[in-house]
């Protein structure tokens, strides 16, 4: 199959309508590829999951615009994609599903949540189905659907839900339950509308919340909230749907925007350094962010649910 890949390098700092930068911090960016499609036959739809895997070295792709997951190499070229199909528990009907996010373990298992379904689903790297995770295996657990997922390196998962009780879990690799933290509420280390969790090597734990304040929360490695940046007004500082976080080296952390169609990068104390994007379908350009995924140091990688395509960054 023969993937469309686009700009083999671009320097997004000579590019004023793409970067917006200050005078504090600023990366070298360059664009590294933009990718839009499995094959010449079929395009991405609406992409709102991405993960980078450092030991395969390939990325994933969570597609419901075509009910299915893409696996791809660092080029961009299509390994394999296979459709996610659901079981609705609360109608028992059997359904293509619309799958939200994933992960990949250590050992090359896909973990991926749906739109459709209150459970989790774990395949091998082709799509053959391994094991289910319930909710009700867990206690006072109401679903998973739709729920933000991330592994940390030594292999927990951690699940964070968007039910009546938003909270997260952490799993070790057996799915055992082995820490839980964070409720549903109006102070700043509760949740609201948990979007994203990002795992910063064995340092901290970075929460994007799309409706409460602080917009990005900040926990230690055992739950303790350990502060947070962001409120929702027009300031640079802050955000309007933050829908994805990562770091890369030196502390740079990225949040993606999705009504700002931006990723902006800040540092640790939410200070704005500078950001990717800006709305356009051009290289460089951002529609609709949806995700955003990294290798914790150079590599960033940007899916795009309007602009169908995801693009890879290098930060240097």
């Amino acid at each position: 199959m023969k993937t469309k890949i686009y700009l083999p390098i671009l320097i997004l700092s000579i590019c004023a309508n793409l970067l917006f930068a200050s005078e504090l911090g600023e990366p070298d960016i360059q664009l590294k590829s933009v990718v839009k499609s499995y094959s010449d036959r079929q395009q991405f739809g609406n992409p709102t999951g991405i993960f980078l895997d450092n030991n395969k070295h390939e990325i994933y792709l969570a597609d419901p615009g075509n009910h299915q997951i893409g696996i791809f190499d660092m080029r961009g070229t299509t390994l394999w994609s296979f459709k996610h199909w659901v079981t609705d528990s609360r109608t028992g009907q059997r359904m293509m599903g619309d799958p939200h996010s994933l992960v990949v373990t250590h050992t090359g298992d896909i973990i991926i949540s749906d739109n459709k379904a209150d459970y989790l689903d774990i395949f091998d790297y082709r799509g053959t189905l391994l094991q289910q995770l319930k909710p009700e295996a867990y206690e006072n657990v109401a679903a998973f659907r739709a729920a933000a997922l991330a592994l940390d390196s030594n292999g927990n998962l951690y699940i964070g839900t968007r039910a009546e009780k938003t909270e997260i879990l952490i799993l070790d690799s057996n799915y055992e339950l082995i820490r839980r933290f964070g409720e549903k509420g109006e102070k700043p280390e509760n949740f609201d509308n948990l979007s994203a969790i990002w795992v910063a090597g064995d340092s901290a734990i970075y929460v994007t919340d799309a409706l409460a304040v602080p917009v990005v929360k900040r926990f230690s490695m055992s739950g303790e909230y350990l502060g947070g940046f962001g409120d929702h007004t027009i300031e640079k500082n802050d955000f309007s749907l933050a829908c994805g976080v990562v770091t890369t080296a030196g502390g740079r952390v990225w949040v993606a925007d999705q009504l700002r169609q931006v990723v902006k990068c800040v540092g640790p104390d939410g200070k704005f350094i500078t950001m990717i994007g800006g709305l356009g379908n051009k290289p460089g350009d951002l529609s609709y962010p949806s995700a955003v995924a990294s290798d914790g140091d150079t590599l960033l990688i940007i899916a795009e649910k309007n602009g169908n395509r995801f693009q890879q960054f290098v930060i240097r």
